[in-house]
């Protein structure tokens, strides 16, 4: 879901992916701890958005697309423990 900036209250649970159009961009620990091998790509479609989440303008949503990252991705990878509500990890773009 996407959020206006400040309605989403940030906690210990949260890790900070990266950054979308300046826009943090977080995922749930637990989740993160699932989709840590696949880089996350944030693109927009038609039609209204579902639940609570923000429209990404007239009639569209953002939306969600994954891909694994290739063994030679996840070697070059530093395989730190994730950054909590304030730091950065992950791959994140905006497509």
């Amino acid at each position: 879901m996407c959020f206006e900036d400040g309605e989403l209250v940030v906690g210990d649970h949260d890790v900070l992916l990266g950054r979308v159009g300046g826009a943090p961009f977080y995922i749930d620990r637990r989740q993160w701890e699932v989709w840590k091998h696949t880089q996350l790509i944030v693109g927009v479609g038609e039609g209204a958005p579902e639940g609570f989440s923000l429209p990404a303008g007239d009639d569209a949503h953002f939306i969600i697309k994954s891909r694994v990252f290739d063994p030679d991705e996840m070697a070059s990878m530093v395989e730190d423990a994730p950054a909590r509500a304030g730091g950065e990890t992950g791959s994140l773009d905006a497509g």
